[in-house]
């Protein structure tokens, strides 16, 4: 996989982590409408982590993506076991 590709996957995951701390620091912020934007945040994050650790479209193109990614997969310690895998 190539190596820039790989670094900015790498930075999809990073953002997702901040989303989710910044998320619980909103709700203890008090403000109602805060946390939301973290939630969502959040969701698009994972579902644009799940496509980019092990792709989308049709059943061969999951098939070929799932052997290209497995670099990208290692390098953040992923196992198929993961919740992100849909």
């Amino acid at each position: 996989m190539d190596t820039y590709l790989l670094r900015i996957y790498q930075q999809q995951a990073v953002f997702s982590r901040k989303a989710v701390l910044l998320g619980l620091q909103d709700i203890q912020s008090g403000v109602p409408d805060r946390p939301w934007y973290g939630v969502q945040n959040l969701i698009i994050g994972a579902g644009n982590l799940s496509k980019a650790l092990w792709g989308a479209g049709s059943q061969q193109d999951r098939e070929r993506r799932y052997v290209e990614r497995q670099p990208l997969r290692d390098s953040l310690s992923v196992t198929d076991a993961s919740p992100l895998r849909i």
